[in-house]
């Protein structure tokens, strides 16, 4: 997912937050491919961080369970930075234990 192709389908008005047939946005899926900063592309212009997929999954959990540790990690940073409860350990914290 590129930056620059997401910034011009957001511009061109495609809806940030819409959902596929399996309940994913964009950021599920920049999440699930560890690409980080096209997940802090798609959060500057609105995403949303608590959209849960069909199977029950937000976009942190889509980066963790496909072990992008760095894309988690800025996940649970930006959680906290919108107020959301955010984990108190990083991926990477818990890893190193």
């Amino acid at each position: 997912m590129r930056v620059e192709a997401v910034k011009l389908l957001i511009n061109l008005g495609a809806e940030i937050n819409c959902v596929n047939s399996v309940g994913r946005t964009p950021l599920h899926y920049a999440a699930m491919e560890g690409r980080t900063e096209a997940c802090a592309c798609l959060l500057n212009l609105g995403a949303s961080l608590t959209v849960k997929s069909n199977d029950g999954l937000d976009p942190l959990q889509e980066a963790q369970i496909y072990n992008f540790r760095e894309t988690a990690d800025f996940l649970i940073s930006a959680q906290g930075q919108e107020g959301h409860d955010a984990p108190t350990q990083t991926m990477t914290q818990m890893h190193q234990q």
